[in-house]
């Protein structure tokens, strides 16, 4: 009997099921940073020249969670945080830290289905812009954005939550876009 016996014997016989096995066993990975940013054109009408050009720090972000090997995929907030960063940065928004707003965001929650062929995920993200350096709170919405993956879109479950994942960041960061573009045209951003 040589050394690998006993591990012949423990593993599946079938061609099929090892490779299933293979396969949905420590795949999952968590959404990408460049995947969540959102670079759709923003509202007509937005003061992107004028009151909101660089105006926006970037400050704390918090309530992703990274993904383990056996998990299923989440975002974490270093990627959330780049994410925002590079959604801000694209559309000229982005400021140094003494910005007249900073921008404090939390996932409050990513609402995934456990499995199916379909996947739907809704992400609730807080957004509190605080006027500096007065401390005023601005704006504090959660703002929900929502994504659907079919099977079409990846066929392995795990990579069509990830994807769901990431269009549901997109779709709440594109809100908050409208949303402060929306405050800024209305005169409602004073970081006096």
């Amino acid at each position: 009997m040589t050394r690998f016996s006993s591990l012949r014997r423990s593993l599946p016989r079938s061609p099929v099921l090892l490779l299933v096995l293979l396969l949905g066993v420590g795949c999952a990975s968590g959404a990408g940073a460049r995947a969540m940013v959102a670079l759709d054109a923003l509202p007509a009408g937005c003061p992107v020249s004028g009151a909101l050009h660089a105006a926006v720090a970037l400050g704390s972000v918090g309530g992703g969670r990274e993904t383990g090997g056996l998990d299923n995929p989440h975002v974490s907030d270093a990627n959330l945080a780049r994410a925002l960063r590079l959604t801000l940065e694209h559309h000229e928004l982005l400021g140094a830290d003494d910005a007249p707003f900073r921008l404090d965001v939390q996932l409050v929650e990513l609402a995934q289905p456990t499995r199916g062929y379909t996947m739907e995920v809704v992400a609730f993200v807080r957004y509190r812009l605080v006027a500096q350096p007065s401390g005023e709170l601005v704006l504090d919405d959660v703002i929900p954005g929502a994504c659907t993956r079919e099977y079409e879109d990846a066929w392995i479950g795990y990579e069509r939550l990830r994807l769901a994942n990431e269009g549901a960041v997109r779709a709440s960061l594109g809100s908050f876009l409208e949303t402060l573009c929306g405050a800024a045209a209305a005169g409602a951003l004073n970081a006096e």
